[in-house]
């Protein structure tokens, strides 16, 4: 069910990644379907691929360190 425009999240759930370009689309689908309306966060290390990039397609918050 999608959250309500403007509401916060009840639940942040943390990727940290490095380099996932891989996997990270289908983690981010997972992550959706077993926690519905959850923010997910991916906390990248400087990915030198695409992840950031499928991430963010996928709707994620991104955070870089």
């Amino acid at each position: 069910m999608p959250k309500p425009a403007g509401k916060k999240p009840e639940v942040s759930i943390i990727v940290p990644t490095l380099n996932e370009e891989r996997r990270i689309t289908e983690t981010i689908r997972a992550l959706k379907h077993a926690a519905p309306g959850a923010e997910i966060v991916v906390a990248d290390g400087l990915s030198s691929d695409h992840t950031v990039l499928l991430a963010c397609k996928m709707g994620a918050r991104i955070v870089c360190e």
